[in-house]
């Protein structure tokens, strides 16, 4: 069998799961805070939130950017579908983009096609490490008055 992705874990690296682990506190504590500070150095940057999961991350992207209710987003009509399984969550209005059969990501001209005059946000999801192409992405969503929101897979 061929594995789709093999995890590079050290000696080190076990020791510190184990840790975490045996901590109880397996989506809090001391390593997020430690995680959380060394990545506000980085950005520089006061405010940093990570989460769980990329499911918890939309989710919370969607609360922060303000769409509620009924509010239109086109989504990727391929790959994770947590994009449109937090859209659902939250009662959105889900179109689909279609995606190109080579990368599996969204590109501008399709997302284009999914557009109404009520589309509030668009979502793009980079799949199996491809890129999807942002710089016309990010020209559609700017020019239609738009918000983007990246995810990736």
């Amino acid at each position: 069998m061929i594995s789709w992705s093999k995890p590079n874990l050290q000696k080190k690296d076990l020791i510190h799961l184990n840790r975490a682990f045996k901590s109880t506190w397996v989506s809090a504590g001391s390593y997020i805070n430690k995680f959380e500070k060394k990545l506000k150095d980085i950005f520089r940057t006061k405010n940093i939130l990570v989460t769980s999961s990329g499911t918890a991350a939309i989710h919370l992207a969607y609360l922060a950017v303000g769409l509620k209710k009924d509010d239109e987003i086109v989504v990727p009509g391929f790959g994770y579908l947590a994009p449109a399984n937090i859209a659902k969550l939250l009662n959105l209005k889900i179109k689909f983009s279609e995606v190109d059969l080579n990368t599996f990501c969204v590109r501008a001209s399709d997302i284009k096609k999914a557009l109404t005059k009520k589309t509030k946000a668009i979502v793009v999801t980079h799949t199996y490490g491809n890129v999807c192409e942002m710089d016309k992405i990010a020209k559609l969503a700017k020019s239609r008055k738009i918000l983007l929101i990246e995810d990736a897979a």
